[in-house]
């Protein structure tokens, strides 16, 4: 890695802390790992979130673990779900599923390459990756115990 890799990373990472020091109010901060984690209420589970820089691909990742898993039973139809979740209604972001552990996450990453994202932007694209896990959560869930997601 370059230093100017480093350095950007570094830049990156406080712009980042200050866009979610605006937006939530508890949060851990990893500054080695540039790692930053928070919870959000929601029903019918809390929503967990990961943001990372990762200084070698030049891009922030954010990951949200959904707090349940799918039955081995409602696997199938659930992936099928998914996939038209993705296809029809997210156009920034993904819901990615595995079908062996029944684990679900929701992934989105911007890239910063030879530049700085400037603070507002980074509330935004975090505002949105909670707001539309937390749109999803409970029609997810829902869906993962077998109910059509129209049910609730």
């Amino acid at each position: 890695m370059t230093d100017n890799h480093e350095k950007a990373a570094s830049r990156m990472y406080s712009v980042l802390l200050g866009a979610v020091d605006g937006l939530v109010k508890n949060y851990m901060a990893d500054e080695e790992k540039r790692e930053i984690q928070f919870i959000v209420e929601a029903k019918p589970f809390d929503v967990r979130f990961r943001l990372n820089i990762r200084p070698e691909q030049e891009i922030i990742t954010l990951f949200s673990h959904l707090m349940f898993t799918v039955p081995e039973e409602n696997r199938d139809i659930f992936s099928r779900e998914i996939c038209r979740l993705n296809y029809d209604d997210l156009y920034v972001g993904t819901f990615d599923f595995d079908p062996a552990t029944g684990g679900i996450v929701f992934r989105m990453a911007v890239i910063y390459q030879d530049s700085l994202i400037s603070g507002v932007l980074c509330s935004a694209v975090i505002s949105y990756a909670y707001e539309t896990v937390i749109k999803y959560n409970e029609k997810l869930f829902l869906l993962s115990t077998g109910r059509n997601v129209s049910d609730g």
